[in-house]
């Protein structure tokens, strides 16, 4: 479900079905796993660095990216996103040179 008026993006809750928040509460309980593990990882660093550092910092960025992909499961902001650069494309005048910019964007990621 898109939170969408005329068919533009609009904010508030996307996903308000018992699935889309089973979904939040599990990218939240595995966020808590993670900054678990971020915490374990950084009490077993010794103040050299090494390897415990580079899993920390993992963790850590895990932690975040899940925390994103909760709030985007209720607020649809890739929705939000991509109706943001169709508008700048149209506004610019390369709305129909569209797909090389698309393509860039997916090979970019």
């Amino acid at each position: 479900m898109l939170n969408t008026t005329d068919g533009r993006w609009q904010p508030g809750l996307g996903d308000p079905t018992v699935l889309g928040w089973v979904t939040v509460g599990a990218y939240l309980a595995t966020t808590v796993i993670l900054i678990t593990a971020w915490r374990r990882e950084v009490k077993a660093i010794d103040g050299a660095g090494g390897p415990s550092t580079r899993r920390a910092t993992f963790w850590l960025w895990l932690a975040l990216l899940f925390i994103v992909l909760s709030i985007n499961k209720q607020l649809d902001l890739q929705s939000w996103f991509t109706q943001s650069l169709r508008d700048h494309a149209h506004a610019h005048g390369w709305y129909e040179s569209r797909r090389n910019y698309q393509m860039g964007f997916i090979v970019t990621l």
